[in-house]
């Protein structure tokens, strides 16, 4: 991960919700997720063997080690290799629950006008969390295991689901270039305090802040042939409003640089920015040769 954005989506401001309706003509929810995360689900299956059936006769004690060798033990080689069967993403979106719509069209209109692939989060804990209930469902039917032993399994398999979930998050937050926090009056809330103002979290935003708020960061190739820069300062708190803010305006202004005549695509994303950009809603020419358009934003809130 390189950069982190605070996108405020304040309720009465110009947002995704109320932009050019032209752009959403043909957006299809359920389309766009199957198209962009179909592999997905395949994916995270290879987490989660299938349970013997019952014409198992392999006896208790056999199924207890297969159990636990299978759902007891943590491998980061398996989750990096299931992990690296999905497709680039350039963005982690970090979203509140009731938000998902939101996030979704964020990603339909980054893919379509900035011509950036996002990776929603609770798209990805959603399948996890199916995928837990599944093998649940499979577990209390299964007929050659001990009733009285069936509760211990149900919360090795959730424990076994949070910590491969919390891992892959965290291996994909570090893959992508970006992590955008949607910031609505559905992700954070402040609390009064005696003496100050402080911010809550839901449990897997505070999860995701932290973890992007501590992460390494790491420089594109991109940018080091341009400006030489190797080493990112970690300077992040858990407090987003310290972030680099931004709001819808600023990405409507990408969407107009996108299409710039002066704009050229090179690879799926990258466009070779190469006479103005913007600061602070001011023209100047930019000193160095900007290649995507997560470029122009670096500049724009630099």
């Amino acid at each position: 991960m390189y950069k982190v954005f605070n996108l405020k989506l304040e309720n009465g401001k110009k947002g995704i919700e109320n932009i050019n309706e032209d752009i959403f003509a043909q957006f299809n929810s359920k389309s766009f997720i199957e198209e962009n995360f179909s592999g997905i689900m395949d994916a995270i299956r290879e987490l989660f063997p299938v349970f013997p059936n019952n014409d198992y006769n392999g006896g208790y004690n056999n199924f207890e080690n297969w159990f636990y060798q299978n759902y007891g033990n943590i491998s980061v080689a398996k989750i990096k290799n299931v992990l690296s069967k999905l497709k680039k993403f350039d963005i982690f979106v970090s979203h509140a629950h009731k938000d998902e719509t939101l996030a979704i069209k964020f990603a339909y209109l980054s893919h379509k006008e900035l011509h950036l692939n996002c990776f929603i989060d609770s798209i990805y804990w959603k399948n996890f969390n199916d995928l837990v209930d599944e093998r649940i469902r499979d577990l209390k039917n299964l007929k050659y295991i001990d009733p009285q032993d069936e509760e211990q399994y149900i919360r090795t398999l959730t424990t076994y689901g949070n910590i491969n979930l919390q891992i892959a998050l965290s291996e994909m937050m570090n893959n992508c270039e970006s992590l955008f926090f949607l910031n609505t009056n559905n992700s954070i809330k402040y609390i009064n305090l005696p003496k100050e103002s402080t911010i809550s979290y839901t449990n897997w935003i505070f999860y995701e802040i932290y973890t992007a708020s501590t992460m390494q960061r790491k420089v594109p190739y991109r940018i080091k042939k341009i400006s030489c820069e190797n080493v990112v300062k970690n300077n992040y708190s858990m407090d987003v409003n310290n972030w680099s803010v931004i709001d819808f305006e600023i990405i409507e202004q990408l969407m107009t640089y996108s299409n710039h005549k002066n704009c050229f695509c090179d690879y799926c994303i990258d466009f070779f920015y190469r006479h103005i950009c913007i600061r602070k809603n001011k023209f100047f020419r930019c000193l160095l040769r900007r290649n995507t358009i997560l470029d122009i934003l670096y500049d724009i809130v630099e």
